[in-house]
């Protein structure tokens, strides 16, 4: 005998579609407009209530204090990723459903992916964490005197952070790969444009982090050669009361995470775009089991 039909499953049949129109042009400017904001807020904030000490409590100036990880810099950064990468596995759904060629498809689920992987990376500091091992490793072994192989060289010569010998040739060879790829799907002028811009924002950023994590008295230290260049001390010494090195050198980490999440930004946006461009109008049904209550 059939059993009735449950209130859940009534309302379901019943009930008319709901639409939702999305205007993405509008959409994608409020939400640059909202992102570049806030990022811009953060650098100011990081200027005046951390370094300058606007305030003179510690908890209020590490949480605006746009070089740490647990800031709202950081946390704003790793939200935006992970939109980021929603946005991606909604654009691998979009394309499975689509029945795409199989390389598409596989492209789309590595970026998706990868993206994921840097949204967790910057809450749990992986890449700090995974080289911060590999100098340890090679530390015991320099204290036993079996340091001999290739990668104890590689330690002793490279000159900056450890994870960049771990994990750049990797992150190198995927935002390769995220370019090509992208390139090749994104056919407007202005989205191949944003997407180089990103991406020079993110190396430049890179870039930084190399310099950061170089010896003072390193040939390339760029912090250091402005420092000899231009004489800021009274300054940094009236408005920080720090040395001119360790404000150049807060002020370009600064300046770096700034542009990461700007380069994030500008990718999260093309995403959307490319969504919208493809997959204008979206079908999608919700079903619930009759029976469930």
């Amino acid at each position: 005998m059939k059993e009735p039909d449950s209130e859940v499953g009534k309302q379901a049949r019943t009930s008319p579609p709901v639409r939702i129109t999305v205007r993405v042009d509008r959409l994608i400017f409020w939400l640059a407009a909202l992102c570049v904001l806030i990022e811009l807020a953060f650098v100011f904030l990081d200027f005046g209530v951390n370094y300058s000490r606007w305030s003179t409590l510690g908890p209020m100036r590490r949480m605006f204090n746009i070089t740490r990880e647990d800031s709202l810099a950081s946390w704003f950064g790793v939200s935006q990723t992970l939109l980021a990468a929603c946005t991606l596995w909604f654009l691998v759904a979009v394309q499975s459903a689509a029945r795409v060629s199989r390389p598409k498809r596989v492209g789309w689920w590595i970026l998706a992916g990868f993206f994921t992987y840097l949204a967790a990376d910057d809450g749990a500091e992986i890449h700090e964490r995974l080289g911060s091992a590999f100098g340890r490793l090679q530390e015991r072994a320099q204290e036993s005197q079996i340091a001999s192989g290739f990668w104890s060289r590689i330690y002793d010569w490279f000159p900056s952070y450890e994870w960049q010998i771990v994990c750049l040739p990797v992150f190198l060879l995927l935002g390769f790969f995220m370019l090509a790829f992208l390139w090749r799907e994104l056919k407007t002028r202005r989205s191949r444009l944003t997407l180089l811009i990103a991406v020079g924002l993110m190396a430049v950023a890179v870039g930084l982090d190399f310099v950061e994590g170089l010896e003072p008295d390193h040939q390339w230290n760029l912090h250091q050669r402005l420092t000899e260049v231009v004489d800021l001390s009274a300054y940094t010494e009236a408005q920080f009361d720090e040395e001119p090195f360790e404000s150049v050198r807060h002020f370009s980490k600064s300046l770096e995470e700034f542009m990461e999440m700007l380069s994030m930004t500008l990718l999260w946006l093309i995403l959307i775009a490319h969504l919208a461009r493809i997959a204008p109008r979206l079908d999608l049904h919700l079903q619930l089991d009759p029976d469930h209550d």
